[in-house]
């Protein structure tokens, strides 16, 4: 038989033989169909990888603006490319599938899988449907106009590189991102929004690592320093509270880490014990809600026991901020009502006005002859605590804490003295002896080394003044026919032994306020009359500083409106000419407040926006405006508005 008739047959041969002959032919045979059927499915399977991969990874083709289009063949054309690209990266926009569809629900489950591992919990509030997420920056940007350089003073704005907190007068704090025309408020705190009478959120810090406030608040039973924690603005929350008790705030300031915070209670009689305050004399410390320390005064913390009329008990406390600790505390006994103080990098000086007074026979009139004068103390204070200097008293009254400065040991004070005689028979009062004087009182050595009396002419009194180093502007005001005219003075005190003294002539009005405005110049703010010859117009003056004199150079004026009287509510900005500040106008028909922004330009003061906020009638005092970066930001109560500067 030949080969193929063999292989033929073979091939005839009935496969249940074959099966027969070898048992294991079928499963070979069925698994090799096996394989075969998993080597089609891992092909479409891997197939079907590659193609999701395609469709997940593959970029974007990226549409070429035609100006760049233009450009093909160019030296600068990929160039132009990777700029585009890297806007279109910076944007956030997706690049592929998988970063539009994939990335953000892996995202979502793992922040879900770790949320109790979260620091801060998503906001949950209704204030707004802007409110946008973010941490609050890292670093501090002094905004406040304070007094002295090294001190940081409360306030209703403090800032940091990125946020902005701004305290209404509705008690309500706002967090407002700075982006130009794209900021927004991040959050709000209400805790001390809507008590009602007796209740108060008078000014705040924020600390230096930007993660807390620390807010003055007035209730009607104490007065209370309340920590919030606003590391997250979105949902700032209360993490402590120093209570001092029923009392009232006096002033705070914050230096390299220590709060220096000040307050008054009212001297009362104990038939058993003498002068002393029946009131508790504790401060209270509570952190989440529970009280964990309590620091208790005595009389062995009082100094300066010179009783006189209307006694008060003035309390300071060193407070570490970062521990929420009372470092120090003393009580400073003194006389008469209406406490201010000046705090310095040194001292704390403490004014306290009181009255003298005399029954004399005056031309045959019987008559009540009254004085006033000033008992200033002063103390010391540092890592050691607080030290007491001494007193000393002054004749005639401080118009404010700008009318006092330290120089070493030197204490340099303006002040106007004269006398208010009553007639007793025809009721009639008359003012004698009035005195504009400037005093240096050297503390060490507890004596008078210079002074400046009776500088101006005796119908003239102080109405603002402004230390600037070693050199004093003093405004004084007299009514001259009916119109008030202010004399600005010009005094050099880098001698005490010569201190030279310049009168620099009269202008129409009167300033309340006066600030150094760089470059030679002087702002001064302050009242004119009106058109019913009351004087309740607004004037803002620019003087030139010329060495020798102070000249006018230029001023603006706002008939009929009121406005505030704190250099904290006036924005400043002397490198760029800016000045900017609220007003009511009382000849408007709406309860609107009117923010009006000024530009001196080395000539004139031009009004360069003005911008009115409704419903926020006599609001000015609470507005706040900052200028970062070309915008301003201004701030009245729940309103936020940004402009824009040329």
């Amino acid at each position: 038989m030949k080969k193929n008739d063999i292989y033929e047959e073979i091939g005839n041969i009935s496969p249940d033989l074959i099966a027969e002959a070898d048992p294991l032919l079928p499963k070979v045979e069925r698994k090799t169909k096996i394989m075969r059927s998993f080597s089609i499915i891992a092909a479409c399977f891997s197939l079907l990888i590659v193609s999701s991969c395609l469709w997940l990874f593959l970029p974007y083709s990226m549409e070429i603006p035609e100006e760049i289009e233009a450009l093909k063949g160019s030296e600068y054309y990929d160039l132009y490319l990777n700029l585009l690209l890297n806007e279109r990266n910076n944007n956030g926009e997706p690049k592929n599938n998988y970063e539009k569809h994939i990335e953000p629900k892996i995202f979502q489950y793992y922040k879900i899988l770790h949320k109790d591992e979260q620091q801060y919990s998503d906001y949950a509030g209704d204030v707004t449907s802007d409110l946008v997420r973010d941490s609050v920056g890292s670093s501090y940007v002094e905004v406040t106009d304070n007094q002295f350089e090294g001190l940081i003073e409360p306030d209703l704005i403090k800032r940091t590189d990125t946020h902005i907190f701004y305290l209404g007068n509705d008690d309500v704090i706002y967090c407002y991102s700075i982006d130009g025309d794209k900021s927004k408020c991040c959050g709000v705190y209400e805790g001390f929004k809507n008590r009602g009478y007796g209740y108060s959120t008078l000014n705040f810090f924020l600390t230096e690592d930007c993660k807390s406030l620390i807010v003055v608040d007035s209730t009607k039973e104490s007065l209370r320093l309340v920590v919030i924690d606003v590391s997250d603005p979105a949902n700032m929350t209360e993490t402590a509270i120093i209570d001092v008790g029923d009392a009232s705030y006096v002033s705070a300031r914050i230096k390299s880490g220590k709060l220096i915070f000040a307050y008054r209670q009212r001297m009362l009689y104990n038939s058993e014990g003498g002068w002393w305050n029946t009131k508790p004399n504790s401060v209270n410390i509570l952190r989440s809600g529970e009280l964990t320390d309590t620091v208790s005064f005595g009389r062995e913390d009082i100094v300066n026991a010179d009783i006189m009329q209307n006694v008060e008990l003035m309390f300071f406390l060193q407070i570490d901020i970062e521990s929420l600790t009372v470092e120090d505390g003393i009580i400073l006994l003194n006389g008469g009502l209406n406490h201010s103080l000046t705090i310095t990098e040194e001292y704390i000086i403490s004014v306290s006005p009181y009255t003298v007074s005399d029954e004399k026979i005056i031309s045959t009139y019987p008559s009540l002859v009254l004085r006033s004068r000033t008992c200033i103390s002063v103390l010391s204070y540092g890592e050691e605590g607080f030290d007491f200097c001494g007193s000393h008293d002054f004749d005639g009254t401080i118009v404010s804490r700008y009318a006092i400065d330290v120089d070493e040991n030197v204490l340099r004070v303006v002040t106007t003295s004269g006398s208010t005689v009553h007639n007793s028979v025809t009721l009639e009062n008359t003012v004698e002896d009035v005195s504009c004087d400037l005093w240096c009182y050297d503390m060490k050595k507890e004596r008078m080394i210079a002074s400046v009396k009776n500088f101006a002419p005796e119908d003239e009194d102080v109405r603002s003044v402004r230390f600037d180093g070693d050199t004093v502007y003093v405004c004084t005001a007299k009514m001259v026919g009916g119109v008030f005219i202010d004399p600005v003075y010009y005094f050099d005190l880098s001698d005490y032994r010569n201190i030279k003294s310049i009168d620099t002539g009269n202008i129409e009005g009167y300033s309340e306020l006066l600030k150094p405005f760089d470059n030679g110049f002087l702002i001064g703010i302050g009242r004119t009359q009106d058109s019913r010859k009351n004087y309740s117009a607004l004037k803002i003056e620019i003087y030139a500083d010329k060495g020798d004199r102070v000249e006018p150079v230029c001023s603006y004026v706002k008939d009929l409106v009121s406005f505030p009287s704190s250099y904290h509510s006036y924005l400043f900005d002397p490198e760029n000419g800016y000045i900017g500040f609220a007003i009511f106008d009382w000849t408007r028909d709406d309860d609107s407040t009117i923010y009006i922004l000024l530009k001196f330009d080395g000539e004139k003061l031009v009004v360069e926006r003005e911008e009115a906020f409704p419903d926020t009638r006599r609001s000015s005092s609470s507005c706040r405006s900052v200028l970062i970066d070309g915008y301003i930001y201004v701030m009245l109560n729940s309103e936020f508005r940004i402009i824009k500067l040329p």
